[in-house]
């Protein structure tokens, strides 16, 4: 019976760090590395929806990839990449998918969400 319960527990672990395993994975990116590009991006303190998209499309990631790994909405994706304000929800929710959507490309998200809302914030200023 002990050695039940040890399979058992073994059992559930291995179940249980697969399913990690696959979480992780499920982020990984596969690219061709641009070193100039990856200097340009290391280097910037400004993001805009079109250098954003521009970084997705140079991870190879598509806007279906990016909705499934952020919870995004598709639509939600390409309104922040094009900046159309109008259909997108409040402000704080577009920091938040912004931040999401910087962590999955493996970006600073802390300054990419404060450089795109300010960015945005100016944007509707003018």
């Amino acid at each position: 019976e002990v050695s039940n319960r040890a399979s058992s527990q073994q059992h559930s672990f291995e179940k249980q760090s697969l399913k990690k395993l696959i979480e992780t994975n499920k982020y990984q990116l596969a690219y061709d590395v641009n070193e100039e590009f990856e200097k340009k991006i290391r280097e910037s303190t400004q993001f805009s929806g079109e250098f954003l998209q521009g970084i997705r499309e140079y991870k190879q990631v598509s806007i279906e990839k990016m909705a499934e790994m952020t919870r995004i909405s598709k639509n939600n994706i390409r309104n922040i990449e094009s900046e159309n304000m109008d259909p997108l929800p409040a402000l704080v929710y577009v920091r938040g998918f912004v931040y999401q959507y910087a962590k999955c490309l493996k970006l600073n998200p802390e300054l990419v969400a404060s450089s795109y809302m300010h960015q945005l914030k100016k944007k509707q200023e003018n």
